[in-house]
């Protein structure tokens, strides 16, 4: 009978530790630009708290249906902060310009997961974009057409 009641109290103790609590739920919000074939989709934590860090998502998806090649930077998709002042934080990320080649066909996206922490509460602005061409052969020196996506800066604030 004992045994029965320490199985009982067990499992009852794991089910409780594994429930999802919902004041712990982050809410995210999205935003996307569409140009000619592509879309450029964001999303970033409503509200942050100093210190904890946090994951911006970006994902450039093509959605034509020729197979066609990009030239674009590493990483493809780039996010930066403002802060209140309309001043660039430093975050402790430095994008070092190089060059890529990726085949596109139907569907193919660039997915980008980048973490920030920001110390200072306020009201900040993720800006993200991404710089790419179409290009006609694999060394990316004839350049056909030039994409400079934006996403509507999305705005997060920052308590204690």
């Amino acid at each position: 009978m004992n045994v029965k009641w320490c199985l009982t109290l067990l499992i009852l103790f794991i089910v409780t530790g594994c429930s999802a609590d919902d004041s712990e739920q982050v809410e995210y919000q999205t935003s996307t630009d569409q140009e000619e074939d592509f879309t450029l989709e964001v999303s970033t934590p409503v509200e942050v708290k100093t210190g904890d860090t946090f994951v911006i998502e970006q994902k450039l998806t093509y959605n034509g249906t020729e197979e066609l090649l990009i030239v674009h930077e590493d990483p493809a998709i780039r996010s930066k902060i403002i802060n209140e002042n309309g001043e660039e934080v430093d975050t402790g990320i430095y994008y070092v310009d190089h060059a890529l080649i990726t085949e596109f066909t139907q569907g193919k996206s660039i997915n980008v997961e980048e973490n920030f922490t920001l110390n200072e509460p306020g009201n900040y602005e993720i800006h993200t974009s991404a710089l790419f061409h179409k290009t006609d052969d694999l060394e990316g020196s004839n350049l056909i057409s030039t994409f400079d996506m934006l996403i509507q800066p999305i705005k997060i604030h920052v308590s204690n």
